[in-house]
C-alpha cells in the first residue's frame, strides 16, 4: 500500500508507462501542476483527482484517494478492467440466430356481434342532474359617515400629529444625498 496520493500518483504514472509532462497531457492538467505535485510543492486538489479518473476510468478510485484495494478495478470476470476495446468479440460479430416464421394460410372465421347486440349489453349512463345557476348580486360598500371632530383650543395650538390612537411623533430624521441629516422634533 502506497503511504500517500502523490506516491500513488507516481505509480499510476508508472504504470501507465508516461513521462509526467504526457501523463498531464493526457489527463488534461498543467504540467506545472503536476511538477509541483510530484516534486512535493502542492497538494493534488480535488480537480486534479477527478480529471485523473476520468481519463483513466480503470484505475480504482478508493485505491488512488485511500490506498486500499487494488491499482485497477475489477471487471464482471475478476479480471483487471483496462477499459478498452482492443478487438471486437465473437458475439458482436456473429449474426444473431433468426428463426424462420411460415405465414398462416388460413384464416378463421369469427363472427362479430350485431350493432343491436353490442347497445344491450353496454351499460345504461344515467342522467347527470344539475343545479340552475344562483344569479348573484352584488350590494357595493359605502362606509357610515365620520363625525368631524372639531379640535379645543389647547389642541388647536399645540401643533402634534397623533397616529395610532395616542402616539405622538417625537422627532423626525431626515437623511441627504449628501449623507447629512436634520432631526425635527414638534414642540
Amino acid at each position: 500500500m502506497s503511504s500517500t496520493l502523490v506516491d500513488r500518483i507516481k505509480l499510476l504514472i508508472e504504470d501507465k508507462g508516461l513521462s509526467s509532462s504526457a501523463f498531464a497531457d493526457a489527463a488534461d492538467i498543467q504540467r506545472s501542476s503536476i511538477s509541483h505535485i510530484l516534486s512535493g510543492r502542492n497538494n493534488p486538489s480535488l480537480d486534479v483527482v477527478q480529471k485523473i479518473l476520468n481519463k483513466y476510468p480503470d484505475i480504482n478510485s478508493a485505491w488512488l484517494l485511500t490506498g486500499r484495494g487494488k491499482m485497477k478495478q475489477l471487471d464482471l470476470f475478476g479480471t483487471e478492467n483496462e477499459k478498452k476495446v482492443t478487438e471486437i468479440p465473437s458475439a458482436i460479430t456473429t449474426p444473431p440466430i433468426v428463426k424462420k416464421v411460415e405465414p398462416i394460410k388460413e384464416f378463421e372465421q369469427v363472427e362479430q356481434p350485431s350493432f343491436s347486440e353490442t347497445k344491450k349489453s353496454m351499460p345504461v349512463e344515467e342522467p347527470i342532474i344539475t343545479q340552475p345557476p344562483v344569479k348573484e348580486t352584488y350590494i357595493p360598500y359605502t362606509a357610515p359617515p365620520v363625525p368631524e371632530k372639531k379640535p379645543t383650543q389647547t389642541e388647536a395650538a399645540k401643533p402634534s400629529i397623533k397616529i395610532l390612537g395616542d402616539k405622538q411623533i417625537e422627532q423626525i430624521f431626515v437623511f441627504y444625498t449628501d449623507k447629512t441629516f436634520s432631526v425635527y422634533k414638534p414642540e
